[in-house]
């Protein structure tokens, strides 16, 4: 599972979130400026479900579920004391 976590950090480099992982089941949030054909382009190498779920492929038992959203850099977080 870990080694699957790390590959989707890679192959999305900085644009995805690791929303949710369960036994079985892992969740990104995608980030709005990358186009949906992208993803597809990103995630040739898993088996996708979308019959099932959308925007869901299956590796080694274990589905991957995408979702478009705001992907948050915690690195520029910023606080404003007044």
């Amino acid at each position: 599972m870990e080694e699957l976590m790390e590959k989707l950090r890679s192959d999305f480099k900085g644009m995805a979130q690791i929303r949710q992982v369960g036994d079985s089941r892992i969740e990104l949030d995608v980030s709005t400026s990358v186009p949906r054909e992208e993803w597809y382009e990103k995630m040739k190498d898993y088996t996708p479900t979308d019959h099932i779920i959308s925007n869901s492929w299956t590796y080694n038992g274990i589905r991957i579920v995408l979702f478009g959203g705001m992907v948050k850099n915690e690195k520029k977080k910023f606080n404003f004391t007044y």
